[in-house]
């Protein structure tokens, strides 16, 4: 459920907005003017949405890799698996 409070119930209960997302873990939206202004959010939670969006960046940035390769596979932009591992083998220290 969507918790919403104004500015003004802000300033005049901000120790119970503190409380309720401490609680709760719930975010509450601000409005400002009738608009939406700021969120107030546990640091808690706050931490494990970063986190979590970080995750997310790490899997699409893989899903990203994954559809290029696809693609240059169906293109026939492809490397013989030899070809893979001499170039592979070349770049070891100590082998010639």
């Amino acid at each position: 459920m969507t918790h919403i409070k104004t500015s003004s119930d802000l300033q005049r209960n901000i120790g119970a907005i503190y409380d309720f997302c401490d609680r709760t873990k719930e975010p509450v939206y601000v409005t400002r003017n009738g608009k939406s202004s700021l969120v107030v959010i546990n640091a808690d939670s706050f931490d494990d949405i970063l986190a979590r969006q970080a995750e997310l960046e790490e899997e699409l940035e893989l899903y990203r890799t994954l559809m290029q390769s696809e693609l240059d596979r169906l293109k026939g932009d492809t490397y013989a698996w030899e070809d893979v591992q001499r170039e592979r083998m070349s770049m070891e220290p100590g082998v010639a």
